[in-house]
């Protein structure tokens, strides 16, 4: 999907490293249901949920602006959180190779949880 923005070339395309994470959780939650044929549906409560968002970002959107920056933070987060779902996953003699860098991601994190 292409957007433009500001005058800016956007694209969007979710990774299946954050889709099927997301699905499984949603499934969890009873908010979808995974079919026989694979697909995914709604369920009523997921439904609801849905009703409720949408209704909320519909009257939000007439009385407020979008802080674009929010979005776009809890966004990478919901990446990030989708990719550590993920690695954990993994076995970890797989992941024993990527360590040291493991470890620069964990000690930058430390670096930004200082910083706030």
């Amino acid at each position: 999907m292409r957007k433009v923005e500001n005058g800016s070339l956007m694209s969007f395309k979710p990774s299946s490293g954050s889709v099927y994470p997301m699905l499984k959780k949603l499934v969890s939650e009873g908010l979808l249901i995974k079919r026989n044929d694979g697909k995914y549906e709604l369920t009523e409560i997921g439904h609801e949920t849905n009703n409720r968002i949408v209704g909320s970002i519909s009257q939000n959107a007439l009385t407020e602006p979008i802080d674009r920056s929010a979005i776009a933070i809890e966004t990478a987060l919901n990446e990030i959180d989708s990719y550590l779902s993920f690695l954990e996953d993994i076995k970890k003699e797989k992941l024993i190779i990527h360590e040291k860098r493991l470890e620069n991601f964990m000690e930058r994190l430390q670096n930004m949880k200082k910083s706030i």
